[in-house]
Protein backbone atom coordinates (compact mmCIF):
# COMPACT_ATOMS: atom_id res chain seq x y z
CA UNK A 1 0.00 0.00 0.00
CA UNK A 2 1.74 3.07 -1.21
CA UNK A 3 1.53 6.21 1.21
CA UNK A 4 -1.38 8.34 -0.94
CA UNK A 5 -3.54 4.34 -0.42
CA UNK A 6 -3.15 4.79 2.75
CA UNK A 7 -3.94 8.37 3.05
CA UNK A 8 -7.40 7.63 1.43
CA UNK A 9 -8.14 4.96 3.73
CA UNK A 10 -7.73 6.76 6.55
CA UNK A 11 -9.92 9.20 5.23
CA UNK A 12 -12.70 6.96 3.77
CA UNK A 13 -12.45 5.63 7.53
CA UNK A 14 -13.24 9.01 9.49
CA UNK A 15 -15.59 9.54 6.98
CA UNK A 16 -17.81 6.33 7.41
CA UNK A 17 -17.08 6.70 11.29
CA UNK A 18 -18.83 10.65 10.97
CA UNK A 19 -21.36 9.48 8.42
CA UNK A 20 -22.56 6.92 11.13
CA UNK A 21 -21.99 9.01 14.54
CA UNK A 22 -23.73 11.51 13.28
CA UNK A 23 -27.10 9.53 11.53
CA UNK A 24 -30.12 10.90 12.03
CA UNK A 25 -28.79 14.42 12.53
CA UNK A 26 -29.80 17.76 11.00
CA UNK A 27 -28.04 21.22 9.95
CA UNK A 28 -30.38 23.28 12.18
CA UNK A 29 -32.29 25.57 9.21
CA UNK A 30 -31.36 23.72 5.64
CA UNK A 31 -32.31 20.31 7.41
CA UNK A 32 -29.73 18.32 5.21
CA UNK A 33 -27.75 15.64 6.70
CA UNK A 34 -25.38 16.81 9.63
CA UNK A 35 -22.42 15.28 7.96
CA UNK A 36 -22.09 17.53 5.43
CA UNK A 37 -20.68 20.24 7.59
CA UNK A 38 -17.94 18.19 9.04
CA UNK A 39 -17.06 16.45 5.37
CA UNK A 40 -17.27 20.55 4.19
CA UNK A 41 -14.69 21.61 6.83
CA UNK A 42 -12.42 18.31 5.68
CA UNK A 43 -12.65 19.78 1.99
CA UNK A 44 -11.06 23.33 3.22
CA UNK A 45 -8.63 21.54 5.71
CA UNK A 46 -7.41 19.70 2.03
CA UNK A 47 -7.30 22.49 0.19
CA UNK A 48 -4.41 23.83 2.12
CA UNK A 49 -1.23 23.52 1.54
CA UNK A 50 -0.15 22.81 5.18
CA UNK A 51 -2.74 19.96 5.72
CA UNK A 52 -1.93 16.94 6.94
CA UNK A 53 -3.70 13.67 6.92
CA UNK A 54 -4.24 13.94 10.51
CA UNK A 55 -5.87 17.13 10.13
CA UNK A 56 -8.21 15.74 7.60
CA UNK A 57 -9.57 13.08 9.86
CA UNK A 58 -9.65 15.49 12.64
CA UNK A 59 -11.96 17.98 10.67
CA UNK A 60 -14.31 14.81 9.86
CA UNK A 61 -14.46 14.04 13.27
CA UNK A 62 -14.20 17.45 14.99
CA UNK A 63 -18.18 16.96 15.93
CA UNK A 64 -18.53 13.79 16.69
CA UNK A 65 -17.52 13.75 20.75
CA UNK A 66 -19.62 16.66 21.45
CA UNK A 67 -22.60 16.07 19.41
CA UNK A 68 -22.55 12.27 19.23
CA UNK A 69 -22.61 9.57 21.89
CA UNK A 70 -18.97 8.90 21.03
CA UNK A 71 -16.09 9.49 22.92
CA UNK A 72 -12.79 10.34 22.85
CA UNK A 73 -11.60 7.27 24.00
CA UNK A 74 -13.51 6.02 20.81
CA UNK A 75 -11.89 8.12 18.55
CA UNK A 76 -8.57 7.05 19.78
CA UNK A 77 -9.13 3.62 19.86
CA UNK A 78 -9.87 3.81 16.13
CA UNK A 79 -7.82 6.42 14.96
CA UNK A 80 -4.75 7.03 17.09
CA UNK A 81 -3.65 9.56 19.69
CA UNK A 82 -2.71 12.03 17.06
CA UNK A 83 -6.42 12.46 15.78
CA UNK A 84 -7.93 11.99 19.12
CA UNK A 85 -5.75 15.49 20.54
CA UNK A 86 -7.22 17.27 18.13
CA UNK A 87 -10.48 16.25 18.33
CA UNK A 88 -10.09 17.13 22.33
CA UNK A 89 -9.14 20.39 21.50
CA UNK A 90 -11.90 21.28 19.06
CA UNK A 91 -14.18 19.79 21.64
CA UNK A 92 -15.96 22.19 23.73
CA UNK A 93 -15.30 22.15 27.04
CA UNK A 94 -18.30 23.79 28.67
CA UNK A 95 -20.73 21.11 27.23
CA UNK A 96 -22.98 20.50 29.40
CA UNK A 97 -21.59 22.81 32.13
CA UNK A 98 -25.20 24.56 32.95
CA UNK A 99 -23.54 27.65 32.48
CA UNK A 100 -24.64 31.14 30.75
CA UNK A 101 -23.92 31.30 27.05
CA UNK A 102 -21.64 33.88 27.72
CA UNK A 103 -19.57 31.89 30.08
CA UNK A 104 -19.17 29.20 28.33
CA UNK A 105 -18.05 30.74 24.89
CA UNK A 106 -15.53 32.65 26.79
CA UNK A 107 -14.46 28.63 28.33
CA UNK A 108 -14.49 27.56 24.57
CA UNK A 109 -12.21 30.29 23.45
CA UNK A 110 -9.91 29.94 26.27
CA UNK A 111 -9.62 26.59 25.56
CA UNK A 112 -8.83 26.69 21.74
CA UNK A 113 -6.47 29.63 22.69
CA UNK A 114 -4.30 26.96 23.65
CA UNK A 115 -4.82 24.27 21.35
CA UNK A 116 -2.08 23.33 18.83
CA UNK A 117 -1.97 25.94 15.39
CA UNK A 118 -3.76 22.37 13.51
CA UNK A 119 -6.42 22.68 16.12
CA UNK A 120 -6.94 26.34 15.77
CA UNK A 121 -7.06 26.11 11.68
CA UNK A 122 -9.69 23.40 11.62
CA UNK A 123 -12.21 25.60 14.45
CA UNK A 124 -11.24 28.39 12.11
CA UNK A 125 -12.15 26.74 9.06
CA UNK A 126 -15.32 25.20 10.90
CA UNK A 127 -16.74 28.47 11.97
CA UNK A 128 -16.20 29.66 8.38
CA UNK A 129 -17.81 26.86 7.11
CA UNK A 130 -21.05 27.82 9.91
CA UNK A 131 -20.87 31.22 9.06
CA UNK A 132 -21.29 30.79 5.10
CA UNK A 133 -23.77 28.09 6.13
CA UNK A 134 -25.91 31.24 7.46
CA UNK A 135 -25.42 32.92 4.27
CA UNK A 136 -26.88 29.89 2.34
CA UNK A 137 -29.58 29.54 5.18
CA UNK A 138 -30.34 33.39 5.10
CA UNK A 139 -33.72 33.21 3.08
CA UNK A 140 -35.08 31.08 5.81
CA UNK A 141 -33.67 31.76 9.00
CA UNK A 142 -35.93 33.56 11.11
CA UNK A 143 -33.51 33.96 14.04
CA UNK A 144 -31.83 37.13 13.58
CA UNK A 145 -30.87 38.45 16.96
CA UNK A 146 -29.12 34.62 16.83
CA UNK A 147 -27.23 35.42 13.95
CA UNK A 148 -26.29 38.65 15.17
CA UNK A 149 -25.08 36.72 18.68
CA UNK A 150 -23.10 34.32 16.79
CA UNK A 151 -21.61 37.06 14.04
CA UNK A 152 -20.37 38.67 17.46
CA UNK A 153 -19.06 35.49 18.82
CA UNK A 154 -17.23 34.68 15.85
CA UNK A 155 -15.21 37.99 16.20
CA UNK A 156 -14.15 37.21 19.73
CA UNK A 157 -13.34 33.53 18.19
CA UNK A 158 -11.36 35.39 15.80
CA UNK A 159 -9.53 38.10 18.19
CA UNK A 160 -8.66 34.85 20.83
CA UNK A 161 -6.91 32.82 17.80
CA UNK A 162 -4.48 35.84 16.43
CA UNK A 163 -1.95 34.65 15.10
CA UNK A 164 -2.99 31.01 13.93
CA UNK A 165 -3.33 31.91 10.23
CA UNK A 166 -3.98 36.07 9.59
CA UNK A 167 -5.42 35.46 5.89
CA UNK A 168 -7.86 32.76 7.21
CA UNK A 169 -8.33 34.83 10.32
CA UNK A 170 -9.31 37.64 7.90
CA UNK A 171 -11.18 35.51 5.94
CA UNK A 172 -13.59 34.25 8.53
CA UNK A 173 -13.61 37.97 10.03
CA UNK A 174 -14.99 39.24 6.37
CA UNK A 175 -17.82 36.70 6.23
CA UNK A 176 -18.99 37.68 9.61
CA UNK A 177 -18.85 41.14 8.42
CA UNK A 178 -20.76 39.90 5.24
CA UNK A 179 -22.98 38.13 6.99
CA UNK A 180 -23.81 41.27 9.14
CA UNK A 181 -24.48 43.19 6.56
CA UNK A 182 -27.01 40.93 4.92
CA UNK A 183 -28.67 41.38 8.30
CA UNK A 184 -29.10 44.47 8.05
CA UNK A 185 -29.73 45.31 4.04
CA UNK A 186 -25.82 46.83 3.62
CA UNK A 187 -24.03 44.14 1.68
CA UNK A 188 -22.25 45.23 -0.86
CA UNK A 189 -20.53 42.00 -1.64
CA UNK A 190 -20.36 42.39 -5.64
CA UNK A 191 -19.43 45.90 -5.47
CA UNK A 192 -16.50 45.34 -2.77
CA UNK A 193 -15.04 42.32 -4.93
CA UNK A 194 -15.13 44.28 -7.79
CA UNK A 195 -13.32 46.85 -5.85
CA UNK A 196 -10.34 44.58 -4.30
Amino acid sequence: MTGYDFDRAAIAKAMSFAIKAHAGQERKYRHIAYVVHPISVAQMVQRRLDHTVTMVEAALLHDVVEDTDRTIEDVRYEFGNPVAELVMWLTNPSKGSGQPRANRKAMDRGHLARAPRDARVIKLLDRLDNILDFQLDFPVCDDESFIKLYIMETYELVNALVGTDSLLENRVHDAARDLGEMLDGTYAGTEREERS
